[in-house]
């Protein structure tokens, strides 16, 4: 298949190719990757503020970095999103054929698809920095400026006027458009003097910039912004030097290769179909789908769309114990937790409800929105801190604080975030309408969502152990019996302990018992004489009864060997505390 340059009558079905894969990209965005889990993975930050743009301007690369900021807000709006990154793609794409054509005097043509699927392949990870696509696209559109300028002299000029300011605007997007023309000036302008030019302001920009005219260390000079924290620079180094190790490439074969066969319609087509097929299917067969349901447990959870998390466990879903705390509070919210919670994996005892240990960056604004379902405002509101501490002042992270400070009546605190999320995009208007409750003559008990939170709020001081959760419920529910959400709480805690005579004590005469409770009272009255604990007394189920009766036979009748009894006992009953409570390896809670 030839690699030579395509006649000018083919470029119309190259930009035919070129428009099916931005309008292919839209919708792989859109129904694929889903945007708004970019937001939800990386809550980037952001405010329409002098204060916070000047932040921007104290390190090089800073402007493109306040670009990507801005732009990451779009995520946050699925087809604004998926739009945005289509555009983005397009022009990645557009650039990358300009400017490979430029710097090697060959037309990728359809092969440019292919250094693009490296990038598109680093989206599949949704925390992946949209600053990483910037930078290439803002070096990509600067080597094609480069290039167009046939003029020796001229290119000095643009040097020595273009590379400072790039830098500045770009950082270490300069390293890699020192490399594009490196390779331009020595293998196709032959020009030694104007690539060690290149050499001599690459390496000196960055030295005075570490050295004391930015406030940054001299490894930052370098790397800054195209090398965030936490990402793999292997991965990074291959993304910006795809597009020029294609450039070289088709350099080297345009001296190698004399056969033209893709000049044929025939072969034409199938060079379109192949890269496209590549640069769609390559990620879609690589991408990681227990990640997406993660951010989709996660992202519900902030909205709270409680039936839609449900739904998610359908089908398969990861491990963890920030998705088993996530399914239990949907549980919660909509009254299941009795009936369903051993339905679902509960695989990390009390983590499973509370998240007592610090095992993600998200865990302080877990533990916060769960201590804001429980009514244990304060303790919300220390988390909600915990979170802004570790992951910034997050549009989440304030909305958490501002709601709180506003019940509590703090309005000066109140007013101090919802003045910050005034000046972000996605909760502006959220904003606005509770900043109207800041005024005398406007009461918080007229907001429907806020009003039936106001009763509950906690007159008694007492101390909080988030290792100790069971002592805070507890103390939540001595505080405000009519507290559902915390009663709840605390009862599946008694369960996934084992604290089956606590939970018996607590268990109501009157009313009907969730099917959890009817089978942990079976277990006890079975296993326990307690003259205080008569069945009689209580509303359980014939079915639960005629369940259990068959519990314990299938279990006798397999009692000398375990995984047997297991095995067989899974089939009907593995969603019943009974079986949870035999067959679950007991977790430590200490």
């Amino acid at each position: 298949m030839s690699l030579r340059t395509q006649p000018a009558k083919n470029n119309r079905a190259l930009w035919l190719l070129y428009c099916v894969s931005g309008i292919g990209l839209f919708f792989y965005f859109y129904y694929f990757i889903e945007p708004i889990l970019y937001f939800t993975a990386q809550e980037p930050v952001f405010f329409f503020d002098k204060f916070y743009f000047r932040e921007f301007t104290t390190w090089p690369g800073g402007l493109l970095e306040y670009s990507a900021s801005l732009l990451s807000q779009f995520f946050y709006y699925p087809w604004l999103g998926s739009l945005m990154m289509a555009v983005i793609f397009f022009l990645l794409i557009v650039s990358l054929r300009l400017t490979i054509k430029n710097t090697s005097g060959m037309d990728a043509s359809f092969y440019v698809l292919l250094p693009a699927t490296v990038l598109l392949l680093s989206h599949c990870n949704y925390k992946h920095p949209l600053i990483i696509d910037l930078v290439l696209l803002a070096t990509l559109l600067f080597v094609l400026l480069y290039t167009l300028i046939k003029s020796r002299l001229l290119r000095l000029a643009f040097l020595l006027v273009g590379m400072p300011l790039f830098y500045l605007f770009a950082g270490s997007g300069l390293l890699l458009f020192a490399l594009f023309a490196l390779f331009y000036e020595i293998a196709i302008r032959r020009q030694i003097g104007v690539a060690l030019l290149v050499v001599l302001l690459s390496l000196l920009l960055p030295v005075v910039s570490g050295s004391g005219l930015f406030v940054i260390r001299m490894k930052h000079a370098f790397t800054l912004p195209a090398f965030p924290h936490a990402q793999p620079k292997l991965l990074m180094v291959f993304i910006y030097l795809a597009p020029l190790i294609m450039a070289i490439f088709l350099f080297v074969a345009k001296q190698k290769i004399s056969f033209a066969p893709a000049q044929k319609p025939l072969w034409r087509g199938a060079a379109a179909v192949i890269s496209l097929t590549i640069f769609f299917g390559i990620p879609a067969l690589t991408f990681q789908t227990n990640q997406k349901s993660f951010w989709k447990f996660t992202y519900y959870s902030r909205i709270g769309e409680w039936h839609k998390l449900l739904d998610l466990c359908r089908r398969p879903f990861p491990a963890s114990p920030q998705v088993e705390c996530l399914i239990n509070r949907a549980l919660c919210h909509t009254g299941q937790l009795g009936e369903q919670m051993f339905r679902y994996p509960q695989n990390y005892g009390l983590n499973s409800l509370f998240l007592m240990d610090d095992v993600a960056l998200s865990t302080p604004l877990i533990r916060s929105d769960l201590y804001f379902d429980l009514q244990h405002f304060n303790e919300s509101k220390h988390w909600a801190h915990e979170a802004a501490s570790v992951t910034g002042e997050t549009c989440w992270n304030l909305q958490r604080l501002a709601l709180i400070y506003l019940m509590v009546e703090k309005k000066p605190a109140a007013q101090l975030y919802l003045e910050k999320l005034k000046k972000t995009i996605p909760l502006q208007s959220w904003a606005r309408y509770y900043a109207q409750f800041l005024q005398d003559d406007k009461d918080l008990k007229d907001d429907p969502t806020v009003a039936p939170l106001l009763d509950n709020l906690i007159k008694t001081d007492f101390l909080s152990f988030v290792r100790n959760p069971v002592l805070d419920l507890q103390n939540l529910v001595a505080e405000n019996p009519h507290n559902k959400f915390a009663a709840d709480y605390l009862m599946a805690s008694l369960l996934i302990t084992r604290q089956l005579q606590k939970f018996v004590a607590m268990l109501e005469k009157d009313n009907p018992l969730p099917r959890h409770y009817q089978e942990a009272l079976l277990v006890y009255v079975s296993q326990v004489r307690d003259s205080n604990v008569q069945l009689r007394d209580y509303r359980i189920a014939p079915e639960t009864i005629q369940r259990f009766r068959a519990f314990q036979s299938t279990l006798e009748a397999n009692q000398q060997n375990r995984l047997a009894a297991q095995k067989a006992l899974a089939v009907n009953f593995s969603d019943t505390y009974w079986y949870y409570l035999i067959f679950h390896q007991k977790v430590s809670e200490s």
